[in-house]
């Protein structure tokens, strides 16, 4: 009886994963539709566990931090406006970043010239 109730435990998991990887799929589509292909692709990631989202551990980093208070502060901004442009850690490569500090460089921000 047991081995019967365990074998319709493993079916309802494999069927409720089956569910939430259409809803996923869904919820890709949709978001490819609004938002584009890359913000899509980000989604899937995060929820397959391929993609680890950059902020994760901002609060802990920004707490184990002992510098001066200007520099705390302005290493807090630089590394909040770091996450802001890249959501997950996979999207942190160095020509990724190359390129966003051009990007920088050229709208004006002198703080960012290389």
């Amino acid at each position: 009886m047991q081995e019967k109730a365990a074998a319709s435990g493993e079916e309802h998991l494999v069927n409720g994963l089956d569910v939430l990887q259409d809803q996923l799929y869904d919820r890709a589509i949709a978001l490819e539709e609004s938002k584009g292909l890359e913000v899509a692709q980000r989604l899937r990631g995060i929820a397959l566990g391929s993609a680890r989202l950059s902020n994760e551990h901002f609060e802990a980093w920004k707490a184990q931090l002992h510098v001066a208070p200007k520099t705390k502060d302005q290493a807090v901004k630089d590394v909040a406006l770091l996450l802001k442009r890249f959501s997950t850690l996979e999207e942190i490569t160095k020509s990724n970043v190359k390129k966003w500090m051009d990007s920088l460089s050229a709208s004006g921000c002198e703080r960012y010239r290389i």
